[in-house]
């Protein structure tokens, strides 16, 4: 008869069963960007090793690549601008087809999704160049590219919901860096209005309004009621002003039905009246909100520079009727208590 120790042997020496473990990989960790045998030597590692294996092997090649690309369109733009206006031919030319885009895109993505892991990934001139260089002047009109674009923006999304949760991110994050991947996106929906319906670029923006106020979602922000969770440091006024500028042009191209107001999330307490309205202003959650997002928006985008978004007349009245609402003890101001 066989002991236990020898039946346990034979299981584990017989041939392969029928049943093999599934290994399901985290589409967030950076773990599968590794060879076997790159993470076997990975392990052994101390952290500061870890960083520069990362920044060597992994970063610095796609950088270089965006860099790279990123130089030849900005120089070659301009001449093949010239180009198409001489041949006036139906199709003009293109600098980088439909492959390249994509692979570009692809090289983006992943800078991004290490970014998490490795802060340092976002201040890579490759990176900060593509963004601000090649994605506004992509052609994000082709209904091959959208697939592209939407992983792109929710691959962003991603990243700031993960600075505006992890305290230590949040610390550690560089907001100049930061403030350079949305001027892109800005940028692109400045030059590509029809982009404001991808799905992850509202609640984009929203993380960032959380951020510049210091919320810990939008519905806290606007509720009195809520417990006050906000951080003690705000962001720099270099990321700050580019959270307004990407508000208001939101708002601008969506239309009459969406306005500052909705953005803001303040449509149920205006139809609750005029007492509702001062509340909430007179809280600290309404003053930050005020002197933290409304009031400087309004300074950025009233400048009259040309290269920022316009506000709306009912926009300029429902920001007026907030801040002598907050001043008027609760009184009911004008016909609506919202528009003077």
């Amino acid at each position: 008869m066989q002991s236990s120790g020898d039946d346990r042997k034979s299981r584990l020496h017989s041939g392969r069963g029928p049943y093999s473990p599934v290994v399901e990989i985290d589409e967030d960790s950076h773990s599968r960007f590794m060879g076997d045998s790159a993470r076997s030597r990975h392990g052994n590692l101390d952290d500061h090793e870890d960083n520069e294996w990362r920044r060597d092997r992994y970063c610095q090649p796609r950088n270089s690549v965006l860099s790279l690309v990123s130089e030849f369109v900005i120089k070659c733009s301009t001449k093949l601008q010239e180009i198409n206006k001489k041949d006036r031919q139906e199709k003009s030319f293109e600098l980088l087809d439909l492959k390249c885009s994509f692979k570009l895109v692809d090289i983006a993505h992943s800078l991004i999704k290490m970014a998490s892991y490795d802060q340092s990934c976002i201040k890579s001139p490759g990176l900060q160049k593509y963004m601000n260089e090649v994605f506004p002047q992509t052609d994000w009109s082709q209904e091959t590219l959208r697939p592209a674009l939407a992983t792109i923006i929710r691959r962003i999304d991603k990243f700031f919901s993960k600075i505006h949760k992890s305290v230590k991110m949040y610390h550690a994050i560089d907001w100049t860096a930061a403030a350079g991947l949305l001027h892109g996106i800005y940028a692109t929906l400045w030059k590509h209005p029809y982009i404001v319906n991808v799905a992850s670029l509202k609640t984009l923006i929203g993380t960032c309004q959380c951020l510049v106020v210091g919320e810990t979602s939008l519905s806290t922000l606007t509720d009195p009621h809520a417990p006050i969770t906000r951080r003690p440091e705000l962001p720099p006024k270099n990321f700050c002003s580019i959270v307004f500028q990407l508000v208001s042009l939101q708002v601008l191209v969506l239309g009459n039905a969406f306005t500052l107001e909705h953005r803001l999330q303040l449509t149920e307490l205006s139809h609750q009246g005029s007492a509702s309205m001062h509340a909430l202003l007179t809280h600290d959650k309404g003053e930050s909100m005020m002197l933290n997002l409304l009031l400087p928006l309004c300074l950025k985008v009233g400048c009259g520079r040309k290269d920022a978004p316009k506000m709306r007349r009912g926009d300029i009245q429902f920001t007026l009727s907030l801040l002598l609402n907050m001043l008027s003890s609760g009184c009911n101001i004008g016909g609506g208590g919202n528009i003077i």
